[in-house]
């Protein structure tokens, strides 16, 4: 795990202005023989497994529509409002009402928030991230079982054992409940599903079954001719065969938003060559939404890269050492701030929107 993180930083470039902690002497002096080991360790993978520039080379920055970005800082907000809201909540300024759903026992802590939204008769569906013990030993349990999302639906390849014991334990509940929503606002023309970090995985999980499966019918009919599936964060799901099925189902709906220094979105792709021993060789899918800032000097405004997976592949032009040696600890901090839900609002407050 220690060899797989560090594998993860070495291809994590800051792009925050962060004072690095080995300034201080007593830390410098606490991580010297730790700098010597991850210095013989970055040699060995410059040796083993050379850093390969991605294919495409450069990336395109992308001006969105402002459509397309007001529709991503409601999903944030409601994906926001999926940790706070504990209770069946009404009047609230982003949702006419909010149902709340909780689903915990020995195995899983699962809660997600069921919502309205007036001004466009959508119906929300916002899956909380990781935010406890349970959550966090999901996100380990990474071994690769069969991709059952439903009894009916059976998807190619193989997926990430810790999210598929969690959509079992919650879908029939939250399907349920959106069913009882439907029924009280016949007028709901359209389904926004959203979530951050665990709650992405869940929500384009959930997305991908609720349109194979359609388990609202006729009373879903509408709602389901315009779905938006709408992550931040999320890690990959699944191998290749499995994101390729839910690339077929889901199509543009999904959109991943991704900040270029967090952390997760890399985690779970392993070393090219060596997946079985380091990560799971996971893939991503979705249109990819990567937020750059171009100038750590200037770090009001962010600019939008269309990349093939995630922020990983922005930098291609590196060696194992120079990064390892370079953002070890600063790049673990940047990381893990830029995962927040919190820094992906502020993110998209700085988004320039086509004129």
């Amino acid at each position: 795990l220690k060899l797989q993180f560090l594998y993860l930083i070495a291809k994590s470039p800051s792009t925050f202005n962060l004072q690095p902690m080995a300034e201080h002497s007593w830390l410098t002096t606490l991580l010297a023989p730790v700098n010597v080991v991850t210095d013989g360790v970055a040699w060995v993978l410059d040796k083993v497994v050379p850093a390969q520039p991605p294919p495409g080379g450069a990336f395109k920055c992308t001006i969105l529509a402002a459509e397309e970005i007001d529709w991503a800082k409601r999903a944030a907000q409601w994906s926001a409002d999926s940790y706070t809201v504990k209770s069946t909540t009404k009047g609230l300024e982003m949702a006419e009402e909010y149902r709340f759903v909780e689903v915990k026992d020995d195995k899983v802590s699962v809660q997600l928030v069921v919502g309205y939204d007036v001004k466009d008769d959508s119906v929300i569906v916002a899956f909380r991230g990781t935010d406890d013990v349970l959550d966090a030993l999901r996100d380990l349990d990474s071994s690769a079982v069969e991709a059952e999302l439903s009894p009916s639906c059976i998807c190619e390849g193989e997926m990430h054992h810790g999210f598929k014991l969690c959509l079992m334990r919650v879908r029939e509940k939250v399907i349920n409940v959106v069913d009882d929503l439907l029924r009280d606002r016949p007028s709901a023309k359209r389904l926004i599903i959203t979530g951050h970090s665990l709650g992405g995985a869940l929500a384009m999980l959930f997305s991908v079954m609720v349109v194979r499966d359609r388990p609202w019918g006729e009373l879903g009919a509408a709602v389901m001719e315009n779905v938006r599936v709408i992550t931040f964060g999320s890690p990959r799901c699944g191998d290749r065969a499995f994101a390729d099925a839910c690339d077929a189902a889901l199509g543009s709906r999904y959109v991943r938003w991704t900040n270029c220094d967090d952390i997760i979105p890399g985690m779970l792709k392993g070393v090219p060559g060596l997946a079985e021993f380091f990560g799971r060789g996971y893939v991503h899918c979705g249109t990819p939404h990567v937020m750059v800032m171009p100038d750590v000097h200037h770090a009001a405004t962010r600019e939008c890269y269309v990349a093939p997976n995630s922020r990983e592949e922005l930098t291609p032009d590196f060696t194992w050492r120079r990064r390892i040696n370079e953002w070890w600890v600063e790049g673990i901090q940047a990381g893990l701030v830029d995962h927040e839900i919190a820094h992906y609002r502020a993110s998209l407050c700085c988004l320039k929107a086509a004129e």
